[in-house]
């Protein structure tokens, strides 16, 4: 099988919070990459600071990873509303999963999966 043909036309949705996940995160965005998948990522301003300290990988390295990155803050972003569906959503921590599952914290890493899961 080509690897190229497992991706689909929508984007998947890649959120990676400042927890230790973020590995976890970068990993699979390089993954996607690998396979032609399109990705949509959310950085968060903790998830910098813990890939500085946790990885080998720069900030600009990542969102290289990623076809289009969202500021965290930017609630208005395509992906913060039903508008533009993701094939799916990644999140890189159990915490976010959580928050993202009930509503919680207006952030756009929760917003954007909470919105395409409906």
């Amino acid at each position: 099988m080509d690897q190229r043909s497992a991706s689909t036309d929508l984007p998947l949705l890649v959120a990676i919070t400042g927890a230790s996940g973020v590995i976890y995160g970068v990993e699979m965005l390089r993954a996607l990459k690998a396979l032609g998948q399109t990705t949509h990522l959310i950085l968060s301003e903790a998830a910098g600071l813990n890939m500085a300290l946790e990885t080998n990988y720069s900030l600009d390295e990542v969102r290289a990873l990623a076809d289009v990155v969202y500021p965290n803050k930017d609630v208005g972003a395509a992906v913060a509303s039903g508008i533009n569906p993701a094939v799916a959503a990644f999140l890189s921590n159990g915490s976010t999963v959580v928050a993202a599952a009930n509503g919680l914290r207006p952030l756009l890493e929760k917003r954007g999966h909470r919105d395409q899961a409906a």
